[in-house]
Order: C-alpha cells, then structure tokens, then sequence
C-alpha cells in the first residue's frame, strides 16, 4: 500500500475495524484490531501478533535482538507511556523512545 498511514486507519475503521487503546511496540503508533481479530499497525503496514508472554510484536520481527537492551527500555518505556496521563511526560517518552529507535536502527 502507498497511502498514509491515516488514509490506511480511515479505512480499516470504515470496514469495521477498531482502534485500540495499545501503541504499537515499533512505531508506538495506534493499533486496530480488524473484524478477523488480525492486529494491525497502519503506521508500519505490518500485522502484529502476541507473544506467549502477552509482549505485542511485529510478526516480522526475528528473535535476533531478544537480549538487546535498547529494545528491552523501549518495551519498559512504552508500557510506562500507557499508563501516563500527563501530557508533557507522554511527550517526553514518547521523544525518548524514538531517539532509542534511531540509535537502535543504527547499530
């Protein structure tokens, strides 16, 4: 698909899908789960799954970077960025994790 990420949600919600109140573990975009129960991130364009421990993943993602501890903050951070309510931390997470995507997308 070529269209945003926004055209791409309009539409999965004019089909029935529904956009829950998780970030996706990649992007922290919105996820919509679909009328078939498929996860979806329209942000990444990817299908999203759980894993036995109930983590959100990419279902691309490889195990590769299991240990790695960039990813292990930016799991711990989007968990806190869940439960934050405060506008100015929300921002500062969320500013945090994607500096921590870049250094990760780096190495």
């Amino acid at each position: 698909m070529n269209d945003s990420p926004i055209k791409r949600a309009a539409e999965l919600l004019l089909k029935g899908a529904q956009m829950l109140n998780q970030p996706c573990p990649i992007c922290i975009s919105p996820i919509y789960k679909l009328p078939d129960s498929t996860l979806f991130c329209t942000t990444c364009d990817k299908k999203l799954i759980y894993e036995k421990d109930n983590a959100l993943t990419n279902k691309t993602q490889t195990n590769t970077k299991i240990n790695n501890p960039i990813l292990n903050k930016i799991k711990e951070l989007t968990n806190m960025l869940e439960q934050e309510k405060d506008l100015a931390k929300i921002v500062e997470i969320a500013d945090t994790i994607k500096k921590l995507e870049m250094i990760d997308s780096s190495g």
